[in-house]
């Protein structure tokens, strides 16, 4: 099920119902005079659980160029999170994390799409490792795929590593490259110049493991749609999980 074609049509619905209140009644009119529906539920049967870290937020790499902002020093925020759930997921990434780059030592920088490129340093990671900590919530992280490099990629990948430790839950290598042809800077025919080879893969899963075995769990880039894109980037996604925002 595509969840935006889900919603769209609820969305419209509600909005055209609720213009008015007659047109509101009527709505409501016309729904109860269908058909009735039995709906019967045995409290005994389990049929699925909901896993207790379902909950997921997504932040731009902007955000995390912040300082102090996810940070367990930023209380009413911790606060709000473990409101949401003890257990939960972030990912950072976003269309920011297409320019974005690592500086161990540089000045952070939240920047916005397509401007000068936000810059997440070492002080700006280890605040977000302190946000995990305090909230319980794991990460996923998001590696520049549009216009970054393999080598900036991989002190990144380090450096997040070090800095967030068992909290660290994937790295997803790349945002939404289906739209990379449509969306600037990319132009028709544009090739990121961080596509996930054969070598780029090999290099960043050799970072992400520990004693001969994988550490880290590698996603494929996250995906808009269902879509062919997978196909282009060869037998290094055999071994990722896809992950479709």
């Amino acid at each position: 099920m595509d969840r935006r074609k889900f919603l769209t049509p609820a969305v419209v619905s509600m909005v055209g119902a609720a213009a008015s209140q007659l047109n509101f009644a009527a709505a409501l009119e016309t729904v109860s005079s269908g058909p009735e529906v039995h709906v019967t539920i045995d409290p005994v049967q389990t049929l699925a659980v909901i896993p207790p870290d379902f909950m997921g937020l997504g932040y731009e790499i902007s955000s995390a160029a912040r300082p102090a902002l996810l940070s367990a020093q930023n209380a009413v925020y911790v606060q709000l999170i473990q409101t949401l759930g003890k257990n939960g997921v972030i990912r950072v990434g976003g269309n920011t994390s297409d320019y974005a780059t690592y500086q161990a030592m540089g000045q952070p920088l939240s920047s916005p799409e397509g401007k000068a490129g936000s810059v997440v340093n070492d002080a700006v990671l280890r605040d977000l490792g302190t946000f995990l900590d305090a909230t319980g919530w794991k990460l996923i992280w998001g590696l520049n795929l549009g216009n970054g490099t393999l080598e900036n990629a991989i002190l990144e990948a380090r450096a997040v590593m070090a800095a967030e430790e068992e909290n660290l839950l994937a790295f997803e290598i790349g945002n939404e490259p289906d739209l990379f042809p449509s969306h600037p800077p990319r132009h028709e025919g544009h090739r990121p110049p961080v596509m996930v080879t054969t070598t780029t893969f090999a290099s960043i899963a050799s970072i992400t493991t520990r004693s001969g075995r994988p550490s880290r769990t590698l996603l494929s880039p996250g995906l808009t749609r269902r879509t062919r894109l997978t196909g282009s980037y060869g037998s290094p996604l055999k071994k990722a999980r896809i992950l479709s925002c």
